[in-house]
């Protein structure tokens, strides 16, 4: 049968010119006959090291000679293909012999080396950082999918540590006991972490790293400028904003401990809603203060000074005021005796 290689046109060349048949020169480079019959042919495109210095003996030629005939496989486009190959080369392995040595499955690291794929499995990251005599921690950047890129130190500082101990998302989440989802956060800077210490002090112990460096990397508390916001607010409203930020609370926390809906804080400190009587007494024990009487609105004074009463006229009687302006200071003080009552 004619070669199809050039290696295989020489093999069989050399071998005629030195009037040798197939099995004689299988006999003397240690081969089986089908085995040599198979690289005159072409089925077989290379040799191993092994091979190309017994058959370079047999057909008395230099093994430079024969090597130049090889089939010459494309160089890796990637780094990690560059990586895989030259340490295989280096033990003078094939593909398939350094799959057996790494434990890896051999169609893995021949897409690996060939550069099909550019990254691989958290669980070959400690066999293959084995077979290629490396630390683990300089294939991190090779380890799992292609994420989305983060602006954010602390994440980038979480990330990167979290491939070079080799745990992915779900791993890490569960060491912390936070869902993966939380943690895709804190990664891409959604969640800074800026105030939660706790957190910080839970990853510097499971990630093994300073305290200092997670604490510098979070960013600083941002204080969100109110100006604007305030300018909106009725003077109720700018007073029980600023009281609710004085204790530190949300908007959520402040509805909690008044156990109302959140929208119903929302509406009230823009002034879009003006407490009723219940509403300010809860305002007041929640926010642990006296709201001045001056900054309700006057036809909220008169409902609440009203309570008990039929109408203004009432008080007018009962208190014999006449004129207006002590009919109002009259509420304001009736005002402030009902917020000052316990319910």
């Amino acid at each position: 049968m004619p070669s199809k290689t050039k290696l295989g046109k020489f093999l069989r060349a050399r071998r005629l010119k030195l009037g040798l048949r197939q099995t004689e020169v299988a006999k003397i480079s240690g081969m089986r006959q089908s085995h040599y019959s198979a690289f005159e042919t072409g089925l077989f495109k290379s040799l191993k090291p092994k091979q190309l210095n017994s058959l370079s003996k047999a057909l008395q030629c230099e093994p430079l000679q024969l090597q130049s005939l090889f089939f010459n496989k494309p160089e890796p486009k990637t780094e990690l293909g560059k990586l895989i190959r030259t340490r295989r080369k280096r033990l003078g392995l094939t593909l398939k012999e350094f799959a057996k040595f790494s434990g890896i499955n051999y169609p893995v690291i021949r897409i690996l080396e060939n550069g099909i794929r550019d990254s691989f499995s958290y669980r070959l990251i400690k066999p293959l950082a084995k077979a290629l005599a490396l630390e683990p921690s300089v294939l991190s950047k090779y380890v799992g999918r292609k994420m989305k890129a983060t602006d954010s130190k602390l994440g980038q500082l979480i990330r990167t540590r979290r491939k070079e101990l080799a745990f992915n998302q779900i791993q890490l989440a569960e060491k912390l006991q936070i869902t993966r989802q939380f943690l895709s956060q804190i990664e891409l800077g959604k969640c800074p972490l800026s105030q939660n210490d706790i957190m910080i002090e839970l990853l510097a112990k499971v990630l093994e790293l300073d305290i200092l460096e997670l604490q510098k990397a979070r960013p600083a508390i941002k204080v969100r400028r109110r100006s604007v916001e305030e300018a909106r607010l009725t003077p109720l409203g700018k007073f029980l904003t600023r009281r609710r930020l004085e204790l530190g609370l949300s908007q959520k926390e402040l509805a909690g401990r008044m156990e109302i809906w959140m929208s119903t804080i929302s509406v009230i400190e823009t002034g879009r809603l003006h407490p009723g009587p219940k509403l300010l007494n809860k305002l007041s024990r929640a926010l642990e203060c006296q709201i001045p009487a001056e900054l309700i609105p006057l036809r909220i004074t008169i409902r609440l000074s009203n309570q008990g009463f039929k109408n203004l006229s009432k008080i007018k009687e009962i208190s014999n005021i006449n004129n207006d302006s002590e009919i109002i200071d009259r509420a304001i003080e009736l005002l402030r005796e009902q917020l000052e009552k316990p319910t």
